[in-house]
Parts: structure tokens; sequence; C-alpha cells
């Protein structure tokens, strides 16, 4: 019996919406193979040429001698050398040698590897096919920061021993961060933002100019920039410029809440001058440089310490303190058993922990100090100079091999290009410029 004309309009229809149902799918289909290959094209882990190892890290125990604040090593013997291939300024990079598990860690430009101190071969590497931007280490990470589509905002976990990943984020971020860590936190910032993370990456806090924030009431200085910052244990110090006129803000390195920073003072100090940065961080305390002047500021607001330099016996200042604005200021600091230290072309100062009282002064270090059990290995003019740790006399200046490539750089037309030293085991690592030697510390 033929069908009514209204049957064969509905199956009519029913096989169109069928057709267009299936069309519809397989253009969904179509577009998810699309995404997905896309997203397979521009994946970072695909363009990542990475290594890791499961090898045990060289040892790192010390001769006995370490110990006896008499003995005087009598010999650096060269072990190996390497450099750094890396274009980043010196303000991205750690202030010494990152030495993390017994491995050097060493920038490159697209990447970073770590290598053994026995005998200067690659453990593993990390590469990527962008610039790395900033490296630093904390809490048993290793952090390498890489510039992608938005800014110098992508940085990369690795564990230091393996080179094995453990995380990635991604953020906004500027083209030349300098980087700042502590023994629990790392992070970088320029002169609009400050990130500080914890081992696995995430953000404990976000400080200054947040990009299309919606609540900037939680800033508590919006519209001021970033000159320079240091952290500690649970302290975060950071020194803004507002308007040419600087303040230290001290505030709490994991607050409740990253978003908002939980300020513990903030204080005025003056119309920002070349040389204005902070210099140490102490676990409540901040010490900072401006005028040719030391000042010393509790967590409470209080003001502990006003050192001027020419009451030292420390070189005049460089002419030209800061050549880049926009630069942040990274002081060259390191930390040894009884003091914290500063350097700057002037010379060395040192500082008690507690307080950052100036306490010590050396005028002819060429760069940053490093211990050795009981003595204190320190850059000279002529070599290593060799102190003791507990009265800081010299006890005597160890030759560095003329081979060395760490020495072929220029210091009299360098002088802001400081040596850098660690040490690890009887092993010491002298570096500087993209330059590092690993000498046997012979007794």
């Amino acid at each position: 019996m033929p069908q009514s004309p209204k049957a064969n309009a509905e199956t009519t229809a029913a096989e169109t919406r069928l057709r267009r149902n299936r069309i519809a799918s397989a253009i969904l289909i179509i577009a998810v193979v699309l995404v997905i290959g896309w997203t397979w094209a521009v994946s970072p882990a695909r363009k990542v040429d990475r290594s890791e190892t499961t090898a045990p890290a060289s040892s790192a125990t010390q001769a006995p001698a370490a110990n006896d604040p008499e003995a005087m090593p009598h010999t650096l013997r060269p072990v190996w050398s390497t450099e750094s291939s890396a274009s980043t300024g010196a303000h991205t990079v750690s202030p010494t040698p990152l030495v993390m598990d017994t491995s050097l860690i060493v920038a490159e430009d697209k990447g970073v590897r770590a290598i053994s101190l026995n005998d200067g071969t690659e453990r593993w590497h990390y590469r990527r096919n962008i610039p790395l931007c900033a490296l630093s280490g904390s809490d048993g990470q290793v952090f390498a920061t890489f510039r992608g589509a938005a800014g110098c905002g992508e940085t990369v976990a690795l564990k230091p021993d393996s080179g094995q990943y453990v995380a990635t984020r991604k953020s906004i971020a500027a083209d030349s961060p300098a980087a700042v860590r502590s023994n629990t936190y790392a992070g970088v910032y320029d002169s609009g933002l400050l990130e500080l993370w914890r081992s696995d990456l995430v953000r404990v806090v976000e400080y200054g100019k947040v990009p299309a924030s919606p609540e900037p009431e939680m800033q508590p200085h919006p519209e001021c920039s970033i000159i320079s910052a240091l952290t500690r244990v649970e302290l975060l110090a950071v020194v803004n410029n507002c308007d040419g006129h600087g303040r230290l803000v001290m505030q709490e390195a994991n607050p409740e809440e990253s978003r908002k920073p939980e300020v513990k003072s903030d204080i005025d100090l003056g119309p920002v001058t070349a040389d204005m940065s902070l210099i140490s961080i102490g676990q409540d305390t901040a010490a900072v440089l401006s005028d040719n002047r030391i000042r010393v500021f509790r967590m409470d607001g209080t003001m502990l310490t006003k050192l001027a330099l020419n009451e030292t016996s420390l070189r005049s200042a460089p002419t030209e303190a800061n050549s880049a604005d926009d630069a942040p200021r990274v002081p060259f600091t390191t930390d040894l058993p009884h003091h914290m230290t500063w350097w700057s072309p002037r010379g060395l100062l040192g500082f008690r922990p507690s307080t950052l009282t100036p306490t010590f002064e050396f005028p002819e270090a060429t760069g940053t100090p490093a211990p050795w059990g009981e003595h204190i290995f320190m850059p000279v003019g002529d070599g290593i100079a060799v102190l003791n740790a507990t009265t800081l006399e010299i006890i005597d200046t160890l030759p560095v091999p003329t081979a060395a490539k760490s020495t072929h750089l220029d210091r009299a037309n360098n002088p802001e290009s400081p040596v850098q030293l660690a040490v690890v085991g009887d092993t010491l690592l002298v570096q500087r410029g993209q330059s590092v030697d690993a000498f046997a510390i012979e007794i």
C-alpha cells in the first residue's frame, strides 16, 4: 500500500537529520583530531632534548685538614674545566656556581646540564628550542626558566641528581627576569612583577603589577617598580621605586593567599639613588645600600644599623652604579658558617647573621668567598686567599694555575665581573663569566 505524502515527508526529514548529524559528527571528529595534532605539534615536551642518569653522584668528603684552622693547602691542582654557552645577564643566574647534590648545574643558551665534580663529564641535560632566561635551585630542585610566547614565564623543575622532570608552570613574564632564591623558595622577578614558588612550582607569592588582575587592590604598591629583591626562610624583602622614592617592603614569603602579600613593614628609604638595592637579608632583617650608606632594618621597621661606606676601607663606588635602569639590581651574596657576605667592585663586606651588623671587610677581594671546613677561600688579585674561618686572618694565598679558563678575562677592563667560588668536599670551583674551573685542594 503506498505511503501517504505525510509519511514520505517524515521519512525524508528523518534521513536529512541523520545525514546532518553524521556530517556534524565527522566535522567534530576532524576538529578534535586537528586540535590534538596542533597541541602535539606545539607541545613543549615534543621540543625537548633531555637525558637522565641513574648513576650515583660523586662523593663530597673533606680531608681532615679542612677542620684544622691552622692547616694550609699547598696547591690547587686543575681537574677539569667547562664553559657555559648562556648569553643571559649576570643577574639571571645564581650568584655562585650552582652546585646541587654534588653536581655543577651549568646554564646554556637554551637549556641546562649537570656536570660531575669528579671528572667534569655530563651527567644529564635538559634543552629546549627556546632561550633560557633564568636558572636557580632551591629545596632540592633545579629551576630553569625559558622564554615562551608570553615572555620568560615557562619554568621547569628538575631533580639535580638525575635530571628527572618534576613539574612545569607557565605565567606571563617580562623578557629579562632576575632569579631570587633561598633554601626554601625560588622565583623570578623584573621591574614589574615578582613570583616566588615552592619546590613543586606552586606559586606562594605574587607581588607587583599583576597583569589583568581582577583584584588590583590586593597589591600594596602596584604603581611602583621593583629595584631588587631577596628572600630567606619565611621573609621576602623588596625595594620599590615609587615615583622616584624608595620603599623597603618586608613581607611573608609564604602568605595564606599568594595573590595577597602579607606586609610586615613598609619603610620609606628616601629618594632613589643610582646604587639603591638590597645587599643582604636575615631571618627578620634586611640591609639596603643607598647613596654609599648601608642601613639595616628589622621586620618591625626599626633601623638597627647605619654605616657610611666612606668610613670603611672599601674602595670608592664605581662611577656608574647601574647603566640599565630597568635591570634588577641583584647583589653578589654568599653565606659563610658564621657570616653573610656581599661583594661589589669596592670589595667584600661581611655581616653578622642575626643583626646584619657589618663585621669585616676585604677591599682586596675580587669576588665571592666559599667555606672549606674551618677555612674560607677568597679570590684576590694574585690567587685564592685562605682564611682562618674563626679569626678571619689570611693564612696564605694559593696561586691559580695560568691555564685556568676563569682567569682569562681581563679583570682591569671587567671590574664588575667577580670571581665566584664554591667548595664541595675537596673540590674548589672557580667561576668567572662563562668559565668554570675545578681544582683539587691538596694538602
